[in-house]
């Protein structure tokens, strides 16, 4: 399941994030290639073009970041019962720089999804525990939504 443009047909949501940094990445390039050449010719019109090309940057963002959200919006949201079956914290970093990512492995339907979570909701569930689960399926990317515990 994709995106459908009239021209390209349908594209993934994968696709579109790849566009995205792809995006991100050649017009940063072309960026900082102005604005040094700006810096050392003291050329107005090239100032002007380095402020074009945030402008462009900016505007390209918003456009595949809406695409992505509206497709996301698109997707019915499934509901099952699932299991909590483990918890898991991955921690990267060095010196003063830490990053902590929180993993809920969820078990329904015969299957494992490993989903990243927030603190908040890593810290209130517990492994073993029952309850609804909510999430959104494209293809192979399974997006979550929610996940509610019996009480």
């Amino acid at each position: 399941m994709g995106v459908n443009f009239f021209f390209w047909g349908s594209v993934s949501m994968e696709l579109l994030k790849t566009i995205r940094i792809i995006f991100v990445l050649l017009f940063s390039l072309i960026a900082v290639v102005l604005i040094i050449f700006a810096i050392t010719t003291d050329n107005e019109i090239m100032l002007y073009a380095f402020f074009a090309t945030i402008g462009v940057i900016t505007v390209g963002l918003i456009v595949i970041s809406c695409l992505l959200s509206m497709r996301e919006n698109k997707l019915s949201i499934i509901t099952v019962r699932a299991k909590v079956v483990s918890k898991t914290s991955n921690v990267s970093g060095s010196g003063a720089i830490v990053s902590t990512s929180n993993y809920i492995s969820f078990e329904f339907n015969g299957q494992r999804k490993n989903v990243l979570v927030d603190i908040s909701l890593y810290n209130v569930l517990k492994e073993n525990e029952t309850g609804v689960l909510k999430y959104k399926e494209d293809g192979s990317e399974f997006i979550f939504v929610n996940f509610n515990p019996d009480v």
